[in-house]
């Protein structure tokens, strides 16, 4: 169910979608009776049905999108499972991977969490990676959280071997301090150029790129002290150019797959930091599967138009399984 603001949002714009599309089609159907019929002095009243029926049938497309809008920006996240083979891996390893929770109001409240967070549980992975970008200051926001009450409810993630993060740049421009203590009070383990076996992976956190905090090589080499398989997190996927060959996995968000697509038309921004081919999904490279998720919440505008909210649930198996 949508907060205060999404159920306006959403009722304003059924109420204006039923009306508009029945009009419109009752509008349609009597021009094309009248025009059968032939009926004598009936073009001038056909052309203004014509023209109301337009009118409505333009406010029936404005609806339309007002609701796809919500969806995308109220409503929950939608559920992408991929499976990747792994090689070097022993057993199969389910994470759920979440990125770009933006904390602010309207669209992403500390309520609104708490439901996502039993969406994930409900998931049953074996750990939960975040890739970074949990509390926004945006502008536009209606309600602004303390680092305390915007992290509460990732408290509440259950898995096997836990909730692993890395920082995003908006975590950075927000400032270091309270919320490093925060994350850890919600359970949190943050990987800042650092690694941890977790099960049988290895999991490589990579500092954030987009404000020159990553330290690949140091990354690397704290990695490289555990043995394989490798599982990088990255806020960003422009890191990918800095992985060393043995990592096949690589984890990211931040792009919010574009946050707003139109049709025919793609992403409308885009950041020029990323290669196109990573903006958004699964590319599967020789050697290496990147994985980029569309993440929660929004950034600017709270506004999400074409790029659903997204959950990554990743299954890794080993070959041959």
């Amino acid at each position: 169910m949508a907060n205060g603001p999404g159920r306006l949002f959403v009722c304003a714009a059924q109420r204006t979608w039923r009306c508009g599309c029945a009009v419109a089609w009752r509008h349609r159907g009597g021009d094309r009776e009248g025009r059968r019929a032939g009926v004598i002095g009936s073009g001038a009243r056909g052309h203004e049905g014509r023209w109301r029926g337009w009118r409505w049938l333009v406010l029936c497309l404005v609806a339309t999108v007002l609701l796809v809008a919500w969806r995308d920006t109220f409503g929950p996240p939608s559920v992408h499972r991929d499976t990747v083979v792994l090689a070097g891996l022993t057993q199969p390893v389910r994470l759920a991977l979440i990125s770009d929770i933006h904390v602010a109001g309207p669209d992403m409240t500390p309520q609104r969490l708490d439901g996502i967070v039993a969406q994930v549980n409900a998931l049953h992975p074996d750990m939960v990676v975040i890739t970074g970008d949990f509390i926004s200051d945006k502008e536009w926001a209606t309600a602004i959280y303390d680092d305390t009450s915007a992290l509460r409810p990732l408290k509440g993630l259950r898995s096997r071997w836990g909730t692993w993060a890395v920082m995003g740049n908006h975590d950075y421009l927000r400032g270091e301090g309270s919320d490093h203590w925060a994350m850890k009070h919600a359970n949190i383990h943050l990987l800042r150029s650092w690694a941890h076996r977790v099960g049988p992976v290895t999991l490589v956190g990579y500092d954030d790129i987009v404000t020159g905090h990553a330290r690949p090589l140091a990354t690397a080499a704290a990695a490289h002290v555990f043995p394989g398989p490798y599982v990088a997190l990255s806020h960003s996927p422009q890191i990918i150019a800095s992985l060393p060959a043995d990592f096949h996995v690589l984890l990211a968000g931040h792009t919010h797959c574009g946050q707003i697509q139109m049709p025919f038309w793609g992403v409308l921004v885009k950041d020029p930091d990323v290669d196109w081919r990573y903006v958004c999904g699964r590319v599967d490279d020789p050697g290496r599967t990147t994985i980029v998720t569309g993440g929660l919440g929004t950034s600017g505008i709270p506004l999400r138009f074409g790029a659903r909210p997204e959950i990554r649930l990743i299954t890794l198996v080993p070959p041959g399984a």
